[in-house]
């Protein structure tokens, strides 16, 4: 994934999502400021109670009473902090996640194809948590800093200025130092974050394979595949922290220097008689506070600068284009040619030219076929009609309306599609039917499913019914049954066959033959066939050899002429004798 380098934009964002729960952010804001105000007065009166007991002064009793009153006052403002700092921190991760959630379905088809997915899992799941720590802790220190200065000044002032402006003027001195040990930390975590989703891919690859490597005895490939891409994370993660481990100890050290000035100057003050102990007491309790941030500030900006690759990735990601829409919405009426494609060329990225000069016509109520050998350009063909690709040249219609002027989910609510892979979700068997909302009585439901073909798993499973993950349970009839179904419910105006039987045996794709008639039955229907007993009766077929329709015409008349057709008939006959 390529981000747009150090772009401050990214950071703005997080921010503008975090203002979004503004009533949450300030108030934590304010809580902590609050709670750091009496912080501070509670630190300079543990010196005033000790110069109190020192001196035996009459006021010992009132200064120990506003101690703990400070101490009791600040703990509810503190607990209001933590609270409204997690709120609006799981607000702002909400909007992420659903944010790339909804990012992931609307880009274009070859961003999908071309990038792992671990990529997007990454988003959800690692940089998000850095985030979380980022806006729960990260951002509430650097938005406090000023309140944490102003207040040590204050209220150090108030006990002695000199030793307070040499304290402070040091801990500005060492400060810039600090931050910058940290710069290395940013460009170890990008890398570590890369690898991270590498095996991420790696997991998911296994576990969605996983038939496929029990049956080939591919675990151990597999697991070596892994546990080499996850030893690559850990080693990227373990330089990563050496490298904060370096900062946060020579931050330490660093942000000692103050402290230990301010102490020397204190007990040198106090033998010339002009400091306390309890004022330098005070002053070591005021600014041991900010001692303590001073030192942890390398860890923080070590942190920070994580938060920022993090938001190069996630808000990155949201930036990526999404796939090209127009705005109409309603086919054209008017219009009985469902799909045109008028000379059209395309090829992948970086590939060769998959389609020359295609042209074709499918009119409304037309039973169409495309035949043609393996990476002739059937499927790339049925992508243009979704608007899943874009030509190179040429231009694609489909319901009257030029493809690039299409709203695609509206013109995708005309078009049922079944492909050569039956995919259903994790639910019951009603919710992988009945997409987008749609009503249908139970009786009626019921009854198509057993003209489906689906009685026996009614009988099983009813409904409502779990189908697991991914059906793996079911037979692969039983998918491609659930699935035709699914796009006969749809009522669609144009429906693609991808090839839907490929994966059956002889068997099971008659049966599933009734399926697709009563899905196609009085419909615009184009169908893309591995076997060519299947489309004997479509109103025209167009054959497609290296990427170009050599012939057209219905089965009758494509038999009749020598060409390619009747070449990969005589084939298949021959194939299916031999079987």
């Amino acid at each position: 994934m390529t981000f747009r380098k150090g772009n401050p934009s990214y950071v703005s964002c997080l921010m503008k999502d975090v203002l979004k729960s503004w009533p949450w952010y300030f108030t934590s804001i304010v809580a902590t400021i609050v709670y750091l105000l009496m912080d501070f007065y509670m630190r300079k009166m543990i010196g005033t109670v000790a110069d109190d007991i020192i001196y035996q002064k009459e006021s010992f009793m009132m200064s120990f009473v506003l101690l703990l009153g400070s101490t009791f006052l600040a703990s509810p403002f503190h607990g209001i902090s933590t609270y409204t700092k997690g709120r609006m921190s799981e607000e702002v991760l909400l909007k992420l996640r659903l944010a790339i959630g909804k990012k992931t379905t609307k880009l274009s088809m070859p961003y999908l194809e071309t990038h792992d997915s671990g990529e997007i899992i990454s988003h959800l799941g690692s940089e998000l948590d850095t985030l979380n720590g980022f806006t729960y802790y990260g951002l509430s220190m650097v938005t406090t800093l000023f309140v944490q200065l102003i207040g040590v000044t204050g209220f150090m002032l108030a006990v002695d200025p000199e030793i307070t402006i040499v304290f402070i003027l040091l801990s500005l001195l060492v400060l810039p130092f600090s931050i910058l040990l940290t710069k290395q930390v940013r460009r170890n975590e990008k890398v570590y974050r890369s690898q991270l989703a590498k095996s991420q891919q790696r997991a998911k690859e296994g576990i969605n394979f996983i038939t496929l490597v029990k049956a080939f005895r591919l675990e151990k490939m597999i697991s070596n595949q892994y546990e080499k891409a996850l030893h690559q994370a850990t080693d990227a993660a373990i330089k990563n922290e050496k490298t904060v481990a370096y900062v946060a100890a020579a931050g330490k050290a660093i942000g000692f220097i103050p402290l230990t000035v301010m102490i020397a100057l204190g007990v040198f003050r106090i033998f010339e008689g002009t400091l306390t102990q309890g004022e330098l007491l005070s002053l070591v309790a005021i600014g041991g506070g900010f001692f303590s941030w001073l030192q942890g500030t390398p860890d923080t900006v070590a942190y920070l600068r994580k938060a920022q690759v993090a938001c190069e990735r996630v808000y990155g990601f949201l930036d990526l284009p999404e796939e090209e829409n127009g705005t109409e919405t309603k086919r054209h009426q008017k219009d009985s040619c469902m799909v045109k494609i008028d000379d059209v060329h395309f090829a992948y990225p970086g590939e060769k030219e998959v389609l020359y000069g295609i042209s074709m016509e499918i009119s409304e109520g037309e039973s169409v076929a495309l035949v043609g050998a393996s990476g002739s350009g059937k499927s790339s063909i049925i992508k243009l009609i979704c608007g899943f690709i874009t030509p190179d040249s040429g231009s694609v219609e489909v319901m009257g309306n030029p493809i690039e002027d299409w709203n695609k989910e509206a013109m995708r609510r005309n078009i049922a599609f079944v492909g050569q892979e039956s995919h259903l979700f994790p639910g019951t068997l009603r919710e992988n039917l009945l997409t987008n909302h749609m009503n249908i009585e139970d009786e009626k439901l019921m009854a198509l499913c057993k003209r489906a073909g689906l009685e026996a798993l009614l009988g099983e499973r009813g409904l409502d019914g779990s189908v697991g993950e991914a059906g793996f349970q079911f037979s692969g009839g039983e998918k491609q049954r659930i699935t035709i179904l699914r796009a006969l419910l749809k009522d669609a105006d144009l429906i693609l066959l991808d090839e839907p039987t490929s994966a059956l045996d002889a068997v099971s794709e008659e049966s599933i033959q009734e399926c697709l008639r009563m899905l196609t039955k009085g419909k615009t229907s184009l169908t893309i066939a591995h076997r060519m007993a299947t489309i004997k009766n479509a109103d025209r077929i167009y054959v497609l050899h290296q990427g170009r329709i050599v012939q057209c015409g219905s089965h009758d008349e494509l038999f009749k002429q020598e060409g390619q057709y009747r070449k990969m008939l005589k084939l298949q006959e021959l194939k299916e004798r031999v079987i």
